[in-house]
């Protein structure tokens, strides 16, 4: 009986747990300052991207003009 007792408790604990996560998650949806943080990782995400694509520049490296014959 015990085991199942801390069973029991284990398992309203967890689901209080998740009901505090959705609820601060909900909070957080309506923040205009999450989304400000969100919105400035885009952009330096985006911006590290391209600096990766167009950085190397293998078009260029693999290009050569030939000289004489």
């Amino acid at each position: 009986m015990h085991l199942l007792t801390t069973a029991k408790y284990g398992k309203y604990s967890v689901h209080d747990e998740r009901l505090k996560v959705a609820r601060y998650m909900g909070y957080l949806l309506h923040e205009k300052s999450f989304w400000g943080i969100v919105a400035i990782l885009a952009l330096i995400a985006g911006m590290l991207t391209l600096i990766a694509w167009f950085g190397s520049n293998p078009i260029l490296q693999n290009y050569y003009i030939p000289y004489g014959s």
